[in-house]
């Protein structure tokens, strides 16, 4: 798949996955073929090696500027008899624009803009609450949005970061007058009263993440170097039950990956803990978790891609398989540039429903499917 204009980020849900460019259009692709693609795949790894896109399932124009952001939630108002499959629920997909729009859309069908005070950097999916996504833009505000109307507004503000003098040289890498979200998730995790609620994780490229609540800030909580990815791991994922909390971990510039719990100790103080999980050997830009609810597995399943383009499979903390997309035949025949986005897609085989998953890997000038093969465990 080539494009025109340069791609600037990329959103995977279900078997679809969505490309944004430099010059607003989105695309949504069907990866339902690619992923029965590279369940078959066999032979050589020339054979298995990255699948073309087939032809956009639908594209549109958002808006004249960039695309900085995309986000993507099952529709609550579709009925369940429009659909007998997650792969064909209707979506509504939220694009973050430059122009400080958020552009919502009922799969190809533009139902909403709503117009922020700068450009949209960040959107996640809001766990709980009547907000469906939280959006951050370049003045360093938070929005709590529907599809209807913006329903919050929050200012973070860098004298919310720890004062303790200190500390203040570790924390903050650079010194930054304006906080500018890199990365933000919702996730659900245990409160102070042993009930699950729903918080908004950001990093702000410092060397602390913020823990807020409806722009609110909770906790800043200190990392060896500023994060990158945050990633949630809801119950349904890996197969346990939905009263469950989260598994949520962030990691960053050097490779380090935090488990995020929460705890109480003796005098009963309540308080969020980062706890080194894992690491890696190189820098990490995105951290995916890998759907095994379909079949009975204890570990954890996700992905971690580095920025130069190392991708590295993780079965709970041990790394079962790890290489470089760089270092492709596609990637030195047909590009000279490091991915720029990712996604990872999950979906089922025609003829025996098992799940499969591919790695949808956005350069700036094209997007790539790798397949893995039904389990991330196996070898490919």
């Amino acid at each position: 798949m080539q494009h025109g204009a340069e791609i600037t980020c990329v959103f995977g849900l279900g078997s679809r996955v969505f490309v944004g460019d430099a010059q607003g259009f989105l695309r949504c692709y069907d990866a339902l073929r690619e992923g029965a693609a590279a369940a078959a795949a066999n032979g050589s790894a020339d054979a298995r090696e990255a699948r073309l896109a087939p032809a956009p399932q639908w594209e549109t124009r958002a808006a004249q500027e960039a695309i900085l952001s995309l986000c993507a939630v099952p529709d609550s108002r579709a009925s369940h008899e429009r659909a007998t499959a997650a792969e064909n629920l209707p979506l509504l997909v939220a694009a973050g624009v430059a122009s400080g729009e958020v552009v919502l859309f009922r799969n190809e069908t533009e139902v909403r803009r709503l117009q922020l005070e700068s450009a949209v950097l960040q959107l996640s999916a809001r766990r709980g609450g009547e907000a469906q996504f939280v959006a951050a833009d370049l003045l360093g505000s938070l929005y709590g949005v529907n599809q209807y109307e913006i329903l919050w507004k929050r200012r973070l503000d860098a004298s919310e970061a720890p004062k303790d003098p200190r500390e203040m040289g570790a924390f903050f890498y650079p010194p930054a007058a304006q906080p500018l979200v890199k990365a933000m998730a919702s996730v659900k995790v245990l409160d102070v009263e042993k009930t699950l609620a729903s918080y908004t994780l950001l990093s702000t490229g410092q060397r602390h993440l913020a823990v807020t609540h409806e722009g609110n800030v909770c906790a800043c909580l200190r990392t060896r170097a500023p994060i990158t990815t945050i990633a949630s791991f809801s119950p349904e994922l890996s197969g346990r039950t939905p009263a469950e909390e989260d598994v949520v971990l962030v990691a960053g510039e050097e490779g380090i990956i935090y488990h995020l719990t929460t705890s109480q100790d003796s005098a009963s103080k309540f308080q969020f803990v980062l706890e080194v999980w894992t690491e890696v050997a190189f820098p990490i830009a995105r951290i995916l978790p890998v759907d095994t609810s379909s079949k009975t597995s204890d570990a954890l399943q996700w992905a971690c891609l580095g920025i130069n383009g190392q991708v590295a499979l993780f079965s709970g903390k041990e790394c079962v398989r790890e290489w470089s997309v760089a270092s492709s035949s596609f990637q030195k025949a047909e590009t000279n540039h490091f991915p720029v986005d990712m996604a990872l897609i999950t979906a089922k085989d025609n003829k025996d429903t098992r799940l499969q998953h591919v790695l949808a890997i956005a350069y700036p000038d094209t997007l790539r499917f790798f397949p893995l093969t039904t389990s991330p465990t196996d070898s490919l």
